[in-house]
């Protein structure tokens, strides 16, 4: 990345682009090893959630790749990050991690 108080290109093998920002790619594999024998795991990685993100143990979410059943898009780890926020908002609130 280039520039000094500001982004003002990137630098690549075939030489200098202008670019005001940068996405970070950082894969579709989900790093979740650490999470083996913590939290269910599917066959790809993945960590098993409900709908709103939340795992089997409270105070555990995971949202976007990470989550089995992700769609894999930008807008759709928006939407499990957003739904596992609200459920952390909620237990952190009144304590009930999953509805009865």
């Amino acid at each position: 990345i280039l520039g000094d108080s500001a982004m003002t290109g990137v630098r690549t093998s075939h030489g200098d682009v202008e670019a005001a920002a940068v996405f970070a790619y950082v894969g579709l594999d989900p790093v979740t090893g650490f999470l083996s024998g913590v939290t269910p795991l599917d066959a790809d990685g993945r960590v098993v959630t409900d709908a709103e993100g939340r795992t089997e143990h409270a105070g555990l979410c995971a949202a976007g790749n990470v989550r089995a059943g992700s769609s894999h898009r930008a807008g759709g780890a928006l939407r499990d990050g957003s739904r596992a926020a609200a459920a952390l908002d909620r237990w952190l609130a009144d304590g009930i991690w999953r509805d009865a």
